[in-house]
């Protein structure tokens, strides 16, 4: 695994939506971009869902993964994420998401990897207290 060593390890991303604990699609994942200092990768990725397809409990499940030796990976961490907010809205923006180490994103409902959590929704509303001063 290169996740320890000095310059930055080839690492992807893959990204499945799912909706009652069952994929809806089949995941997709970042192209190979080679990284020096720092993990960017500054790139849409198309999910083959089409938007009006989507339920109101679709979430997407996405996990980092570490290349581990030819053919393999293992997971350097998972979060996931519902589509919509409380109020049927669909969420844009950029987001803070917590990572849970380790472990593969996973798509079940609860999901044991919720990117939001009581304290990221915390640091979410201080950040915007902050901005407002």
């Amino acid at each position: 695994s290169g996740l320890y060593q000095e310059t930055c390890s080839d690492l992807y991303v893959t990204c499945q939506v799912f909706a009652e604990g069952k994929p809806l699609a089949l995941p997709v994942r970042t192209s190979y971009k080679a990284f020096s200092t720092r993990w960017n990768w500054n790139e849409w990725l198309k999910l083959p869902v089409k938007y009006p397809d989507l339920p109101r409990n679709a979430q997407v499940a996405l996990t980092i993964w570490d290349v581990y030796g030819p053919g393999k990976a293992v997971p350097v961490g998972g979060t996931t994420v519902s589509l919509f907010g409380k109020y049927g809205m669909f969420r844009q923006g950029m987001h803070d998401l917590k990572v849970w180490p380790n472990v593969e994103a996973d798509g079940s409902e609860p999901t044991k990897t919720p990117g939001r959590t009581s304290s990221t929704l915390s640091e979410d509303q201080m950040s915007r207290l902050a901005k407002q001063k």
